[in-house]
């Protein structure tokens, strides 16, 4: 029981860094192609 109600936390957690990184690995990318 337990376990399932930490899941929610972490997985929204994980979700919300994960919406993160991938934004900025895109804005990475755009910057390369607009400096190449």
């Amino acid at each position: 029981m337990r376990r399932n109600r930490v899941e929610p936390a972490s997985t929204h957690l994980s979700r919300r860094v994960w919406k993160t990184l991938s934004s900025r690995e895109a804005q990475q990318r755009h910057l390369q192609v607009l400096v190449s």
